[in-house]
């Protein structure tokens, strides 16, 4: 994929340039999130990147990657403030769609960063949230999508974690 990118750039920019680097930025990003600690400096260089192409594009569907893989980056690292902004981006990106597959996966990433965070009553409201949306016939397959991470088992059991502090 890098080797890839390094052609893209010798093309003049437009915005098929910018679509074709799109989905191999998104594609090295899941390689990157993979081979490499989920807080390293260049997997959040790469989910950036991705970020700024959706930016710049328009792209709707990349753009829940982007921001959920830069989301799990600055959570896995403990920067919280910056989690949490990325987390309800996502979350008003997934309400504007009526997308409830992203919706989940909202609700669990801002659940998950209001527990960290110490705001327990609100981190229960979203995670309880995600288990009522959680389909495991439909939704099951999307932990082959994030390195067997599962957001509906992951609403379950932080929520249940979350009310046992309460």
């Amino acid at each position: 994929f890098t080797k890839g990118l390094e052609v893209l750039h010798r093309l003049p920019n437009s915005t098929e340039r910018a679509q074709q680097e799109l989905m191999e930025q998104v594609s090295l990003d899941q390689v990157l999130m993979m081979t490499k600690r989920r807080s390293a400096t260049v997997v959040e260089d790469a989910y950036t990147r991705a970020l700024e192409l959706c930016q710049q594009t328009g792209e709707q569907i990349q753009l829940f990657s982007a921001l959920r893989g830069l989301w799990e980056c600055y959570e896995t690292r403990g920067e919280l403030s910056k989690a949490h902004e990325l987390a309800e981006q996502f979350f008003t990106a997934a309400q504007a769609r009526q997308d409830l597959t992203h919706q989940l996966i909202a609700h669990d990433a801002l659940g998950d960063t209001l527990f960290w965070r110490g705001e327990l009553a609100l981190a229960q409201q979203h995670l309880e949230r995600g288990v009522t949306l959680y389909d495991p016939h439909q939704h099951s397959a999307l932990a082959f999508f994030h390195g067997g991470y599962d957001p509906g088992v992951a609403c379950a059991c932080l929520g249940a974690c979350t009310v046992w502090l309460l």
